[in-house]
């Protein structure tokens, strides 16, 4: 297994174990905590591209970085949803239905709708989270006073 799928798996645990916790204390249903979830899967680049750079003399090349980055995003979100869709299916059949009364999701809110806004939610903040944080890692980043 490369990196991205590595780090991809421990992203998804992590929004798990974070979904999990808020379910614990009641809070399932905040979608404004969804912003924290965007927190869970930085860390999770932030990491896969720490771990690269260390094998690489602290830099990444630019496009290998950021495919990295989606890579991880979709796997983390892909195997998240999947854990989502067994909790609805499971566990808590009316937890669509509590997103569908937060009002941001509209009415007529079905799971494949809703897994569907997830999964392009969360792919989308991970690939701006990866350009953002590339910019950091890249392998030819200016330094003051080198232009």
């Amino acid at each position: 297994m490369n990196k991205p799928i590595i780090y991809g798996l421990y992203t998804a645990i992590g929004l798990m174990a974070f979904f999990l916790l808020m379910k614990v204390a009641g809070q399932e249903a905040n979608v404004w905590l969804r912003l924290l979830n965007g927190g869970v899967l930085g860390a999770g680049i932030y990491l896969l591209f720490r771990s690269i750079a260390r094998t690489n003399h602290d830099r990444i090349e630019y496009f290998d970085g950021l495919k990295s980055g989606v890579i991880l995003s979709i796997v983390s979100v892909v195997i998240f949803m999947g854990f989502l869709g067994l909790y609805v299916t499971f566990f808590d059949p009316t937890f669509v239905v509590l997103l569908e009364e937060s009002k941001l999701w509209g009415t007529n809110l079905t799971k494949e709708r809703a897994a569907f806004a997830l999964i392009v939610e969360g792919v989308v903040s991970g690939i701006v989270l990866t350009f953002i944080m590339m910019q950091f890692f890249k392998k030819n980043r200016t330094t003051p006073g080198s232009m």
